[in-house]
Formats: C-alpha cells, sequence, structure tokens
C-alpha cells in the first residue's frame, strides 16, 4: 500500500522556514518568486531555493507595485481587490469545477 504523502505544491520549499499562511504572490522577471503572509505581515522573496528577501509590508498593493516597477512580474496571482477578492475567485472557480451547486 502507497503510504506517501501528497505533493502540496511547494517542493521547492523544503527546508525554508515560511509560515504555513504564506502563500504566493508571483513570480518576477529575474525569475524570483515571492511569498506573502496577510497575518504576518511579510514578503518572502525566494530566489535559488533560499529566502533572499524578507520585507514587513503593511499594504500588498504598494509592494505589489514596487516590484512592478523594478523588477517587473512575469506572473501576478492576487486580484486587484487584494487577497479577499482572490480567494473568494478561487473558491468559485473550485466550484464551479466541481460541477456541484452550493445551497443554504
Amino acid at each position: 500500500m502507497d503510504r506517501s504523502t501528497t505533493d502540496d505544491g511547494r517542493g521547492e520549499l523544503d527546508g525554508i522556514d515560511l509560515p504555513s499562511n504564506a502563500y504566493e504572490l508571483g513570480v518576477d522577471e529575474r525569475g524570483a518568486t515571492h511569498y506573502h503572509s496577510a497575518l504576518e505581515h511579510k514578503v518572502w522573496v525566494v530566489e535559488d531555493g533560499e529566502i533572499a528577501h524578507e520585507f514587513d509590508v503593511d499594504d500588498i498593493q504598494d509592494y505589489e507595485q514596487h516590484v512592478a516597477d523594478t523588477r517587473g512580474w512575469e506572473e501576478f496571482y492576487l486580484s486587484e481587490g487584494g487577497f479577499a477578492e482572490t480567494l473568494a475567485e478561487l473558491v468559485t472557480e473550485a466550484v464551479e469545477e466541481s460541477g456541484s451547486g452550493v445551497s443554504a
């Protein structure tokens, strides 16, 4: 019987100490991956499998614009409405893909 754990999509983070609530914010044009924790008000920039930078961030949209201006985004996953809107979009997408309706 195979008892291996499922891949949580964070394989590259093995050995990197990020909080469990950190989510991938995006990848900049230099190939660095940015992770954000709204609870900790921090962003971590991971390059070559290591945390290269850590920033205190009060406004994630200001940080997004800073990276856009200085490095550029190759991929950016947060919607204009911020984390709450992105989460709502992901939940809606998951419900639609499952084909099951939600009822009260």
